[in-house]
């Protein structure tokens, strides 16, 4: 039995394939999309609140362009909070078991990945 303990395996093994870098964040991508998210309602307000000049009766446009404006400033707060504390230091390990058959090998990989505080 071979365990690996540390940040993230340069290489993978000969004859294991391609290995995924331990401890990255998980939710980075979902965080960074929230970001974005917030980003584009932001610029989606601001047009909606200083470009258009059109008026509709019983809805104003501006008014919803106010509120999308603050609903994309406060995602984009909540994205940037989530992808720092999504990009703290976080401890791998990496368990891999090979066990020799009558008809070859049989390897087993177990990842766990916890934060380290």
């Amino acid at each position: 039995m071979l365990v690996r303990m540390g940040r993230t395996p340069t290489r993978a093994p000969p004859g294991v394939g391609n290995l995924q870098p331990l401890g990255e964040a998980m939710n980075r991508n979902t965080n960074m999309s929230l970001l974005i998210f917030g980003i584009v309602l932001g610029v989606i307000g601001a047009i909606l609140n200083f470009a258009v000049t059109a008026e509709a009766e019983g809805f104003n446009i501006q008014s919803a362009g106010v509120i999308l404006m603050w609903v994309g400033i406060v995602t984009a707060l909540i994205g940037v909070v989530l992808l720092t504390l999504g990009n703290r230091r976080r401890e791998s390990s990496l368990v891999e078991s090979v066990q020799h058959t009558p008809t070859g090998e049989v390897r087993t990989e177990t990842r766990s990945d916890s934060p380290t505080v």
